[in-house]
C-alpha cells in the first residue's frame, strides 16, 4: 500500500484539480476525523502542544484501521486526486479555503 499516492493531479504534480493532493494519511484524517479529534483533544491534555498533537492523533488512529479501511482511503485518494470529490467534501473545503488540517 503507498502511503502517498504518485502524480495523479492535473496540472501541477502535488496537487489534484482541486489544489490539495491527498494521500492515504489525509483521506483518513477527513474520513476518521471525529475519532482523530478525540485522540488529539487526549494529545492536548497529556501536555503536548495544539500544533504538535495532530500528527500524533492521526497516526494512531491510522495505524489502527483495518488493511480494508486503509484500501479505502487508498481508493479515495486516487478518486479524489482525479477530481472527484464528495459534494461535502467540496464544501467543507470552501468553507475553509481548501482544507486546512484541524
Amino acid at each position: 500500500m503507498q502511503e502517498d499516492i504518485g502524480d495523479e493531479g492535473n496540472g501541477h504534480p502535488d496537487k489534484s484539480v482541486w489544489g490539495k493532493k491527498w494521500n492515504v494519511r489525509t483521506v483518513a484524517g477527513y474520513i476518521y476525523k471525529d475519532e482523530v479529534q478525540r485522540e488529539y483533544e487526549k494529545y492536548i491534555q497529556d501536555g503536548r502542544s495544539a500544533l504538535t498533537a495532530y500528527q500524533p492523533a492521526l497516526s494512531h488512529i491510522f495505524e489502527n484501521l483495518s488493511e480494508k479501511e486503509k484500501e479505502n482511503c487508498e481508493k479515495k485518494a486516487e478518486e479524489w486526486n482525479s477530481g472527484v470529490w464528495p459534494r461535502d467534501l467540496q464544501i467543507s473545503c470552501v468553507h475553509v479555503q481548501m482544507c486546512q488540517p484541524i
